[in-house]
């Protein structure tokens, strides 16, 4: 995760009574963690994707190493994103 994108995920984790805090001050903080959410999984489809591409950059040598073939990478690229 990049610092400029990094919020203060302690503020989130910490339990305490959300009845007592101001409606928007919840609502706030509701929506600060759908944004660490969201910002967590792109950052996983991210990494994900630029693995796949790495693996098919690789030579037969090295997909060997890996006790892969050429055809277990090509179906590793092809997947979504998304997909694990």
């Amino acid at each position: 995760m990049t610092p400029a994108l990094a919020l203060p995920r302690a503020l989130f984790l910490e339990p305490f009574d959300m009845r007592r805090v101001n409606p928007l001050r919840r609502a706030l903080a509701r929506v600060a963690l759908v944004l660490v959410r969201v910002h967590d999984k792109v950052a996983v489809w991210h990494e994900r994707r630029a693995e796949r591409r790495a693996l098919m950059g690789l030579d037969a040598a090295a997909l060997k190493d890996l006790g892969l073939g050429r055809g277990d990478a090509y179906r590793e690229f092809v997947k979504p994103f998304w997909r694990p």
